[in-house]
């Protein structure tokens, strides 16, 4: 048996499963979220690099994303790059509002789970409705009463209750239990 030395080897980097949401143009042709790996010292994963949404870290949920390609090295002009999913994934708590960087010219971006375990499909789709409600609610209600209301009590009830199928009947567990 021959030694090896650890020195020569290259160390390769764990490939995390995240996904890509297109922006308006790049969906034309494409599905909502597209399943991708990414590196797990992508830049997403540090601050400065990716950005936490935050209904999501309000929940123990975390997701980070970050533009995929910038906008600009994408050559797309300002409409092309308005991707809605994304904006409703940044939303602000305290307000339902979006940080100016997740409103306009966001383009394509990537998103994983912050913890780097696989981001599944379904998760992804749940945070990204339950945003979305939270938007409507947000303009029709106190934002106090909103924020307090989003409890991962609340997700669970609002997931099973829109999306009651046997694949996502408990997705606090599937969550937690993700490999």
């Amino acid at each position: 048996m021959s030694e090896v030395n650890l020195e020569e080897q290259p160390l390769t980097p764990r490939k995390v499963a995240g996904f890509k949401i297109p922006c308006h143009v790049e969906r034309s042709a494409s599905a909502m979220f597209i399943p991708i790996e990414i590196e797990e010292d992508d830049p997403i994963f540090t601050t400065g690099g990716g950005y936490s949404a935050p209904v999501s870290k309000k929940l123990g949920l975390t997701v980070c994303m970050r533009k995929f390609p910038s906008p600009e090295e994408s050559g797309y002009g300002r409409f092309q790059l308005d991707n809605q999913v994304a904006t409703y994934l940044m939303i602000e708590t305290g307000s339902g509002f979006a940080k100016p960087i997740w409103q306009t010219n966001v383009g394509s971006v990537i998103v994983a789970r912050e913890d780097k375990k696989p981001l599944v499909e379904n998760h992804l789709e749940a945070l990204w409705s339950y945003s979305s409600t939270l938007l409507d609610r947000y303009g029709d209600c106190n934002p106090e009463a909103v924020d307090a209301s989003i409890t991962r009590e609340n997700f669970a009830k609002f997931w099973k209750y829109n999306y009651n199928q046997p694949r996502t009947a408990d997705i606090l567990r599937e969550w937690d239990n993700s490999q």
